[in-house]
């Protein structure tokens, strides 16, 4: 069975350098070109960052901070219990530029905003594709 690149779709064959990929969502791993790489990553985050439509990549987005350090008791295997720190992955005390508010923003979270509009708009033909899934994302959300 041929290998296929995730960004380009064409076979990867024998002696061609090919390299891991890992999917915006989910972290899935893939194969790709070497040469593919860089640009295929670019433009899947571009394309989900617009799906997720969230004030993080928003080009209105004043950022906040980042949410204060976590801490949550965590069981071991042996039954023993450790206290465990983390970084939640939200931003507060940001401002939208657009309707002078404060907002929350959520890095690589849906959010579906209809004023969204990207931090570095890229034109490219996928434009329809990402309507398209923010109508899908839309009517699962309701």
């Amino acid at each position: 069975m041929p290998v296929i690149c995730r960004y380009c779709n064409k076979e990867i064959f024998h002696g061609e350098q090919s390299v891991k990929t890992l999917s915006y969502w989910g972290k899935l791993e893939f194969v790709c070109h070497a040469q593919c790489k860089q640009m295929g990553e670019s433009q899947e985050a571009y394309e989900c960052q617009c799906i997720d439509a969230d004030c993080n990549d928003c080009r209105h987005y004043q950022r906040g901070k980042l949410a204060p350090l976590s801490w949550s008791i965590v069981s071991r295997e042996d039954g023993s219990m450790y206290v465990a720190r983390y970084q939640p992955n939200t931003f507060i005390g940001g401002t939208c530029l657009k309707f002078d508010k404060e907002v929350q923003a959520n890095p690589n979270k849906w959010s579906g905003l209809e004023c969204f509009e990207h931090r570095k708009y890229i034109q490219h033909h996928s434009d329809k594709i990402i309507n398209k899934y923010k109508d899908v994302f839309k009517k699962l959300s309701d």
